[in-house]
């Protein structure tokens, strides 16, 4: 299904942004 798989991509990218903006808070702290 080409819905399902926007979904899982969409929340792939929203965790890898989450997981950047984590990394960069750490790292300018």
């Amino acid at each position: 299904l080409p819905l399902l798989e926007n979904v899982y991509w969409k929340e792939l990218l929203i965790l890898i942004f989450v997981w950047i903006a984590f990394l960069s808070f750490q790292i300018s702290k």
